[in-house]
């Protein structure tokens, strides 16, 4: 297909380089940024690249918006020409509705990566679950098409399944992630390397995947060991941030084994 990316940041950058190596064309790359732009633009051979919106012309068949939430329908309305019945505008939010652009476009949909992204390292999108939905069958059966070209996992859901699953990738990467960064704070107060946790980290997450999280879950809390909780309350003293958190985790799962 050709194809018209709307974003040059992480997430544009690393799915339009997986189209690109599936063997679809580019009609343009758009950033507000124009040297983001023709990075991409001379990555991916694009014929042109922008960064007004106003530019875009209608001789592509997909139309991908790969721009943050709160900034997608904003970015739609500056696009000055009519979408013909087999022309697609999909997005790559994993929480806005699939029909965003129907009032605009017979043809609306979603492609969402449940994956952190990252321009510099080019994602290997193969092994990642693709999610789509299309407004009818037919975009749903190209944006399948499509996806199927990227990895091979794909899976069709419905905007209520993708919004949870959001959720639940909010929960499980960025604020795990959160977590590693208030470890690495207090062992840097305390000249530990954060490296030393390593392993163990590795180990979690192998665990994790065997047994599942419920299975895995160890420490104080999960035992309600509250003597050893209290005194880690303690060391946590002059960090409250720290403490209402490490209380508040503490708390949960202690409920949550007590149950089991």
């Amino acid at each position: 297909m050709n194809i018209c990316m709307i974003g040059a940041g992480h997430a544009g950058t690393s799915i339009a380089w997986a189209l690109f190596r599936s063997g679809h064309t580019f009609s343009h790359v758009y950033s507000r940024h124009m040297h983001n732009a023709q990075n991409l633009a001379d990555k991916i051979k694009a014929n042109a690249a922008i960064d007004a919106l106003e530019e875009l012309t209608d001789d592509a068949d997909l139309y991908i918006f790969a721009l943050p939430d709160d900034k997608i329908e904003q970015a739609f309305t500056k696009i000055n020409f009519q979408f013909n019945e087999h022309q697609i505008v999909a997005h790559t939010s994993g929480s806005l509705p699939h029909n965003l652009f129907e009032k605009a476009a017979k043809n609306s949909g979603v492609l969402y990566f449940p994956q952190t992204m990252s321009k510099e390292d080019k994602t290997n999108l193969k092994h990642c679950p693709a999610i789509i939905q299309g407004s009818n069958p037919y975009t749903t059966k190209i944006l399948m098409s499509v996806a199927s070209g990227i990895t091979e996992n794909v899976e069709e859901m419905d905007d209520n399944q993708r919004k949870y699953l959001h959720i639940s990738a909010i929960f499980s990467h960025n604020f795990t992630n959160y977590m590693y960064t208030i470890a690495e704070d207090i062992c840097a107060r305390h000249n530990i390397e954060f490296s030393m946790l390593y392993k163990l980290i590795d180990q979690g997450v192998e665990k994790m995947k065997k047994k599942g999280p419920i299975g895995s879950q160890t420490g104080p809390a999960a035992r309600n060991d509250q003597k050893l909780i209290k005194q880690h309350l303690n060391l946590l003293v002059e960090l409250p941030e720290y403490q209402q958190i490490y209380a508040l985790l503490s708390a949960n799962i202690t409920d949550r084994y007590k149950k089991d």
